[in-house]
């Protein structure tokens, strides 16, 4: 479980996904910091994360995360995501791991 300390509306449909279904998207503190460090705000993730596409996972995922990969800046960042039950909110939500350049 997670709690957030800044409960936010930031919200991603994941469409590849059988059931699409909003849920919020709530940011570690190791990935706010991978965020500040290559100049990425929560908008311009979610807009990351519409345009993503499924990459190949680098090593072992744990059951419940997916590894999305998009373009930005002509980067290409690997997105790392876990469902998660936020307290806040209560219900499921996508809570962001990493957020890298491949």
């Amino acid at each position: 479980m997670y709690r957030s300390y800044q409960l936010n509306s930031y919200t991603w449909i994941d469409s590849s996904n059988p059931e699409p279904k909003r849920r919020y998207i709530q940011i570690s503190s190791h990935a706010r910091n991978e965020m500040d460090i290559y100049d990425i705000d929560p908008i311009t993730l979610i807009d990351m994360l519409c345009d993503s596409f499924p990459c190949r996972p680098r090593g072992r995922c744990k059951k419940g995360e997916i590894e999305l990969c998009s373009n930005r800046k002509r980067k290409i960042f690997r997105i790392k995501l876990s469902k998660d039950y936020c307290i806040d909110v209560r219900e499921e939500c996508w809570l962001l791991k990493h957020v890298k350049p491949q």
